[in-house]
């Protein structure tokens, strides 16, 4: 009978020390609103444990979304402010290679097909000077559709 208490008992206090711990460490929809800013923000866990937003160096920081999986990631830029680029092609023929202009930061790349997001290394690749882009395992644009590229200068 007592250790079926003392179980008990154990199992309590797991049960509202790991509510308590993972209530420090939610963000709630609440503690975001207003928090509009015109740098990126992530919200970080201090060492004290309390969670607080933090705006991003933009000198040495960004954010991107990965075309893949949709998830934001925090990347680190050496030494330079980098300029988002954009470009916007309807062909006129079908095609599946697109030249930029400028050479991207590698991996900054994001690309659309009529507003669908298409995954590096499954949906097109890069070349090495990451200038071409040349769609894979069937797909092309063709005419009347868009194509959108985004990325990091």
């Amino acid at each position: 009978m007592r250790l079926w208490v003392l179980r008990l008992l154990i199992a309590a206090t797991l049960c509202v020390s790991g509510g308590y711990l993972f209530s420090q460490t939610k963000i709630r929809e609440a503690n975001l609103a207003g928090s509009v800013s015109t740098v990126g923000q992530v919200w970080v866990t201090a060492p004290d444990g309390t969670v607080r937003q933090a705006e991003i160096d933009t000198a040495s920081l960004a954010l991107e979304i990965d075309a893949l999986t949709g998830k934001i990631k925090l990347r680190a830029i050496a030494g330079r402010v980098p300029v988002p680029k954009a470009m916007v092609s309807r062909p006129s023929t079908a095609t599946t290679v697109f030249v930029l202009s400028d050479a991207p930061l590698v991996g900054s790349i994001s690309i659309a097909l009529n507003g669908l997001a298409l995954a590096e290394g499954i949906d097109y690749s890069v070349s090495a000077d990451q200038k071409t882009i040349t769609l894979l395992a069937g797909q092309r644009a063709t005419t009347g559709d868009i194509v959108l590229i985004r990325y990091w200068l």
